[in-house]
């Protein structure tokens, strides 16, 4: 399978990295994380040219990461500058790769394609995750045996949690047909009356930069998910999920009890769902889960997230897990024919507009 090089994906956390190197496998390329002296992070390719030993499981010497077999020495460019060996001669091709990677808000982001093309400006706005004051936030990296696009499929169609997630974050009785709009513009100006005659509601919309999907359910049964936060039996929720390229997905869920009305906001919950592609039939789903309600209760911080946890990777993770052994080796979804249904729309789209950039980024590159 072809991977967009040039765009902004997720390596994991600051805190993973501290005071040892750290292994990555991105788009089929193995990476090596560290800091250098400074604590600046450096994103190097993680095979010596010398014998090809993995530098991960070297030390970090200085500003350089030293390899475990012979101990040469790369810097921050991936050129070898320590030769301990004879006249300490470095031979130009003495070196290895080196990515650019940018530190925001507890997120590490890495460029994998042209260094020339890589624009900071251009990565997912997460400020909110240090807005401790008005936020709390928790965070998790699960590996999955999928192929990344099967998670965004998930993420880009939240019809399927009535099914897969009853005891967690849906909730039994909350199983109803969902109605389906094609106008978002009508939809979105119809708001959320309460003599509007679908309890369960779909609707899309699309702009240059993002495709987005809209949930909206009334007087249902407060999911599990919510129950640590708010003892309300019934509650009014609005989700509304924002894809992004190359495989980021913004899932932020607005509560309200149902007594309060739904355009009383009660409670916000923003989840970035960070997916980043290891080869063809591995990712990583990192996700980033913030909250504004009982922001200072531990106990209900461990409860949301262990429903979280459930959810991702017992749930979604098996999920996609077992979907990838029916495709066996393929990663075409539509060269295996599948049916399509009216909630399918966005995560289709997101899927042509990906292999459109692909195509895009390969005639450039000649």
């Amino acid at each position: 399978m072809k991977f967009l090089k040039n765009s902004w994906y997720c390596a994991g956390w600051t805190n993973d990295v501290q005071d040892r190197p750290v292994h990555r496998k991105i788009l089929g390329e193995d990476l090596v994380l560290f800091r250098n002296s400074k604590g600046t992070l450096i994103a190097l390719g993680d095979r010596c040219p010398h014998r090809f030993a993995p530098l991960h499981q070297g030390r970090v010497h200085g500003d350089c990461i030293e390899c475990p077999y012979h101990g040469l020495q790369f810097d921050d460019s991936g050129a070898c500058v320590v030769n301990p060996h004879g006249t300490g001669a470095i031979p130009a091709a003495n070196k290895t790769s080196a990515f650019q990677v940018e530190e925001r808000h507890g997120v590490i982001w890495i460029w994998m394609g042209a260094p020339s093309k890589a624009d900071p400006s251009a990565i997912l706005d997460t400020s909110h995750i240090a807005d401790t004051e008005n936020y709390v936030t928790r965070t998790l990296s699960h590996p999955v045996k999928s192929n990344y696009w099967l998670v965004v499929d998930n993420l880009m169609d939240q019809t399927h949690a009535q099914f897969l997630h009853p005891e967690t974050v849906f909730g039994k009785a909350a199983a109803e047909r969902w109605a389906v709009h094609m106008d978002a513009k009508q939809q979105r100006d119809k708001a959320f009356s309460d003599d509007d005659e679908n309890d369960q509601e779909v609707w899309f919309e699309e702009n240059e930069e993002s495709l987005i999907t809209h949930y909206k359910m009334r007087g249902k049964p407060t999911p599990p998910l919510w129950k640590p936060i708010f003892n309300s039996e019934l509650c009014n929720l609005y989700s509304r999920t924002i894809w992004r390229v190359p495989a980021n997905c913004d899932l932020t869920i607005e509560f309200s009890a149902r007594d309060d009305g739904f355009d009383q906001e009660v409670a916000t919950m923003i989840g970035h769902h960070l997916i980043t592609p290891i080869d063809d039939h591995n990712c990583t789903y990192h996700l980033a889960l913030s909250w504004n309600a009982k922001i200072d209760d531990n106990e209900v911080t461990d409860a949301v997230m262990e429903i979280v946890r459930q959810t991702v990777i017992d749930e979604d993770g098996d999920m996609f897990e077992k979907c990838q052994a029916y495709m066996g080796d393929n990663t075409d979804l539509f060269s295996l024919r599948p049916i399509l249904l009216e909630t399918d729309r966005m995560a289709i789209q997101a899927r042509r507009q990906m292999q459109k950039l692909i195509e895009a980024e390969e005639k450039a590159a000649g």
